[in-house]
C-alpha cells in the first residue's frame, strides 16, 4: 500500500503505538531492532518505510504484536 496522506489510519495507529497509547503492540525502529524482531518469531503487524529511506539503504519500522 502506498501511503500519501499523514492522516492515514495506519500512520495514526503507528503513532499511537510509538507514543505508548496502545498496550498490546510495540514500535520498533532501526534496522538492527527490526532484524531482531523478524528473527525472534514475533507477529509483525506492519512494516512502514519510505522509498527515500529504502533507496539510501536505511532502516524501516515494523509494528510488532
Amino acid at each position: 500500500m502506498n501511503i500519501t496522506s499523514h492522516d492515514n489510519s495506519l500512520l495514526r495507529h503507528a503513532a499511537a503505538v510509538r507514543d505508548g497509547k496502545v498496550n498490546d503492540s510495540i514500535f520498533v525502529e532501526g534496522l538492527r531492532l527490526c532484524e531482531e524482531a523478524f528473527t525472534s518469531g514475533v507477529e509483525i503487524e506492519a512494516v512502514i518505510y519510505s522509498e527515500e529511506i529504502m533507496r539510501k539503504g536505511k532502516s524501516f519500522a515494523p509494528l510488532v504484536n
